[in-house]
């Protein structure tokens, strides 16, 4: 079966690394993959067996003279996208823009004889896979996450025309419900994003009162991170003569504000910023027990702005690395259980403070989290197996939907 997966810029760029495994396991369940980035950018990052499609620019001569020339085959399309544009104002500004790209999309889409267009994110690349499917005929779906659903953008429409929406957390479906229609009758299904469980992963090592506690923050420096209180716990923990290193590993608008937090703190030559970092060597780090935790202290801005259940933790737990985090957005799905007790309470700097005192002093502790870390992510966080999943969907809806779509 083939095919088109939209993201918003995989395979180039250097984000949205996560997708790769979810890409590997539907290949690996038979689909011949066509990804389409909708805001090309950067180097390739494109995977073994992976076809990269329509990768210029948005506004690029070649897109607009392609869509140029599908809109004159059928006219039809123009007043497909006005309507688009006319039923989210609010929205009008970013869809506008990538209205050749869905056009085009939808062509190849003929042309390549694709069974189905899946599109992760229900922002933009969602609006590609509405107006793709419209010229083309071909059904979709798309993968919402909670970003997607607080910017409402035209989220009825795609709902009502989606084949079914794919949630990665039940909070995320709970909070699209309470911001549409309760008669919509689109299939909503929740399957979480999974990450490859690493074969090769090294135990947590016994640690003596005098050995530095390693710490790993992976997270990109905005608001809902919520560094801000993981450096004041890295103060308290100095000040009680706990022997804490802690590493900031990604990028963002916080980092001169964060660096001078640091520098307030009197904790800078124990916080270490390593700005951008590849995906597999971050990965090798974690295997390789290069950190004894990884903290991630998110916070609830409030009017959904908070975590789904963050890969990063994912990540570290599949190799055995002991995680901290708080009871915020969808966190509390992965630390379920006995795992449970590392979840603190959001912006409270003592109550993490703790959590990581507690974790430095017992090797024991650090043991277990390890094992029932990898048990979790085994069973429900798994990208094989969620990549199954989420085939069956695209296979039993592809089905029952064929056919061309009308205005």
């Amino acid at each position: 079966m083939r095919l088109v997966y939209l993201t918003s810029q995989y395979p180039t760029g250097g984000g949205e690394t996560f997708l790769s495994a979810e890409l590997d396991s539907l290949q690996s369940a038979g689909f011949e993959v066509a990804v389409a980035p909708c805001r090309p950018g950067g180097s390739h990052s494109r995977r073994s067996g992976e076809r990269s499609l329509l990768t210029a620019h948005m506004l690029s001569p070649r897109l607009l003279i392609a869509s140029l020339c599908a809109v004159l085959r059928d006219p039809r399309i123009i007043v497909f996208a006005v309507l688009l544009l006319v039923s989210d104002i609010r929205n009008a500004h970013k869809n506008i823009l990538v209205l050749p790209k869905g056009i085009v999309v939808g062509a190849e889409c003929i042309r390549m004889r694709v069974h189905h267009i899946h599109a992760h994110w229900l922002s933009t690349p969602a609006t590609v896979a509405l107006l793709a499917s419209y010229v083309s005929g071909v059904p979709f779906s798309v993968t919402a996450h909670r970003g997607d659903i607080v910017a409402k953008n035209l989220l009825t429409l795609k709902a009502h025309r989606a084949s079914f929406i794919r949630f990665i957390s039940n909070s995320g479906l709970d909070l699209f419900r309470s911001v549409t229609p309760a008669s919509l009758q689109t299939r909503f299904v929740v399957v979480h994003m999974g990450v490859e469980v690493a074969e090769d992963f090294t135990h947590p090592r016994a640690l003596s009162a005098a050995d530095d506690f390693r710490i790993a923050c992976p997270a990109n420096l905005t608001a809902v991170k919520g560094h801000d209180y993981l450096f004041g716990a890295v103060a308290v923990l100095r000040r009680i003569g706990l022997p804490v290193r802690l590493d900031i590993v990604g990028t963002g608008e916080r980092e001169r504000e964060l660096r001078r937090l640091c520098s307030s703190l009197d904790i800078s030559d124990i916080v270490r910023f390593c700005g951008y970092q590849a995906h597999n060597d971050l990965l090798a780090t974690l295997a390789s027990g290069g950190y004894d935790a990884v903290v991630l202290p998110s916070v609830d801005l409030g009017n959904g702005l908070h975590e789904g259940i963050p890969v990063t933790l994912m990540e570290a737990m599949a190799r055995g690395v002991p995680v901290i985090s708080t009871a915020t957005g969808g966190i509390p799905e992965l630390l379920q259980g006995g795992y449970a007790r590392m979840l603190v309470e959001p912006c409270n700097v003592q109550a993490l403070a703790d959590s990581i005192r507690v974790l430095f002093q017992s090797d024991d502790l650090r043991q277990e989290l390890s094992t029932l870390g990898r048990e979790i992510v085994k069973r429900e966080f798994n990208a094989q197996l969620n990549g199954v999943e989420l085939a069956r969907w695209i296979y039993n809806t592809t089905a029952s939907d064929l056919g061309p779509a009308s205005i």
